[in-house]
C-alpha cells in the first residue's frame, strides 16, 4: 500500500484536487491548522481522510467538509436531519468550539478522518473504543446543549 501524499489546502487548487481524489477513492493526508478539535487534534497534526459513502456516516465521526463559502473544516458529526425539501443535512461541531456549525447538505462532506498522526503518536479512529468514546462525547454535548436551552427558556438560575 502506498503512503498518501501530504497536501496543504492553502496551495492554489488544492481543495479541488482533494475533492477529486476523494471522489476517485483515494485517501489523502492533510496537515491541520487551527485548534477547533483540541485536545484530540492539534495544530500541525496530520489527518488521514478517506472517502466515505453518505449512508455510512455516523454520529461521532470526524469529517472533512466544506461550508457554503467553500471553507474546509475538520469537525465532529453531531446529527443528521432532513429539511423541508427532504434534503439530508448534517450538523457538525469542533470539539473545542462552544457552538454547532450551521447545518450543511450531506453532499458537502468530502470524507471521514480515519487516523490522526501527531506528536503523541498515531490514533486510529476506527478502533471500537475510540468510536464508542466519540458517540459518548456527542451524547454528552447534546445533553449539555439541551439542558442549557431549558435553563435559559425557564429562567432557572
Amino acid at each position: 500500500m502506498s503512503t498518501p501524499a501530504v497536501i496543504s489546502i492553502r496551495d492554489q487548487g488544492a481543495l479541488e484536487l482533494i475533492r477529486v481524489l476523494l471522489q476517485q477513492g483515494v485517501t489523502v493526508r492533510l496537515r491541520v491548522s487551527g485548534i477547533s478539535m483540541l485536545p484530540l487534534i492539534s495544530e500541525g497534526d496530520l489527518v488521514e481522510v478517506s472517502p466515505v459513502e453518505e449512508k455510512k456516516l455516523r454520529r461521532g465521526d470526524i469529517v472533512f467538509f466544506c461550508d457554503q463559502q467553500e471553507n474546509p473544516f475538520i469537525h465532529r458529526l453531531h446529527r443528521c436531519q432532513s429539511d423541508l425539501d427532504n434534503v439530508l443535512l448534517v450538523q457538525t461541531k469542533g470539539d473545542a468550539c462552544a457552538w454547532y456549525d450551521p447545518a450543511i447538505p450531506i453532499n458537502r462532506v468530502l470524507g471521514r478522518v480515519q487516523r490522526i498522526m501527531g506528536e503523541r503518536g498515531a490514533t486510529d479512529l476506527r478502533a471500537p473504543i475510540i468510536r464508542w468514546r466519540a458517540r459518548l462525547l456527542v451524547a454528552r454535548t447534546t445533553s449539555f446543549f439541551l439542558l442549557r436551552r431549558t435553563v435559559k427558556m425557564y429562567g432557572l438560575f
